[in-house]
């Protein structure tokens, strides 16, 4: 449970350094693989094995794939007040989809969707947030 403290303490104070520099598109990939590999990690610690090196490298994969279907968002120079979140969360569910279909694993909620979405959508809609809602308010 302490590592989890630390990995949200961390993810904060590199959103906050993210925000404070503007540099969010590079940011936010190094720390959604940081914390992709962390759950995932955390998840299997017990029985960690080659099996599992696969379901990581399965949610690095993921994690890109939902991550440059948000890439709208960072290239959004007129600020439009569009709807872009529902690209990533369309992709993550296909991929969901895609991957009950093919891999059939016991523990694929648990070990493979929530840490992916742990890993993008808490970055991905402070993005939003500071980008689009904050300059309403």
């Amino acid at each position: 449970m302490m590592g989890y403290f630390v990995f949200f303490v961390f993810l904060a104070i590199f959103a906050f350094a993210s925000v404070k520099w503007g540099t969010f598109l590079i940011s936010d990939v190094i720390a959604g693989g940081i914390l992709v590999i962390f759950f995932t990690y955390y998840h299997f610690r017990d029985y960690f094995d080659k099996g599992e090196i696969l379901v990581l490298m399965i949610n690095l994969i993921m994690y890109v794939l939902v991550f440059i279907s948000s890439i709208f968002i960072y290239f959004d120079k007129e600020n439009e007040k569009r709807t872009y979140w529902i690209f990533p969360v369309l992709a993550f569910v296909c991929l969901m989809m895609v991957e009950k279909m093919t891999l059939n694993f016991d523990e694929g909620f648990l070990g493979m969707y929530v840490p992916v979405a742990l890993a993008f959508f808490p970055m991905y809609f402070l993005k939003y947030y500071l980008k689009y809602i904050r300059e309403v308010v």
